[in-house]
């Protein structure tokens, strides 16, 4: 129905029933399956792909897909590669019904996030998911990636959390561009570490994603 692009080598795509039929029910983290035929393979090929947006009534399904170049002798990503090439509006691509076991548990415990590079996706969903179905859920949010350039999905996590009067949220870089504010775009440098998570939510109740 619809493509983003989110950074220079992440691109949204957001799915439709080709049928008009009725989207289907997911739960936040949870993913589908897409398949396509890659010519340079001569096969049809699956992959997962984590839905990057929570459920809300009828507005479809949500990738957030990065693209895999080659480097340093490893081979490209196939299916990345062929979506950011081929997915436009309008196009038809096989698609599973949503599944997974990993996915948000409803409770009121304090909720901590934590994810690096595209591993954000299913943690949006989360997120959007706790900003309108508990907004007053203790929500812990870290992430990783290289630079604000790197950073899918960044102007929705910084709107959702404004939804959350007890979340907090802290991202590291780990190569901060000349662009790269400390205390602006990101909080610190570096990965994270067990330290980190340590300070940042001392509740021994938090559940962890």
């Amino acid at each position: 129905e619809k493509r983003v692009e989110e950074t220079p080598e992440v691109a949204s795509f957001y799915l439709r029933p080709a049928d008009g039929g009725t989207v289907p029910a997911f739960k936040p983290g949870q993913f589908v399956s897409v398949r396509a035929y890659l010519p340079e393979l001569g096969v049809d090929q699956p992959r997962q792909y984590s839905l990057s947006h929570a459920p809300v009534c009828d507005k479809g399904l949500r990738i957030t897909v990065k693209r895999i170049d080659a480097h340093d002798g490893a081979p490209q990503g196939h299916m990345s590669t062929h979506l950011h090439q081929t997915l436009k509006e309008g196009s038809i691509i096989e698609l599973s019904a949503p599944a997974g076991e990993f996915f948000l548990k409803e409770g009121e415990n304090p909720v901590v996030l934590v994810s690096a590079g595209i591993g954000i996706t299913p943690m949006v969903a989360m997120l959007e998911e706790l900003s309108t179905e508990n907004p007053l859920r203790s929500v812990h949010f870290l992430y990783s990636t290289q630079n604000k350039a790197a950073y899918p999905l960044r102007e929705t996590v910084d709107a959702v959390m404004k939804g959350l009067p007890k979340g907090a949220k802290a991202v590291f870089f780990t190569k901060p561009g000349p662009d790269d504010h400390l205390g602006q775009d990101f909080d610190a440098s570096g990965r994270i570490t067990p330290a980190n998570i340590r300070n940042f939510c001392q509740d021994p109740d938090a559940d962890f994603y």
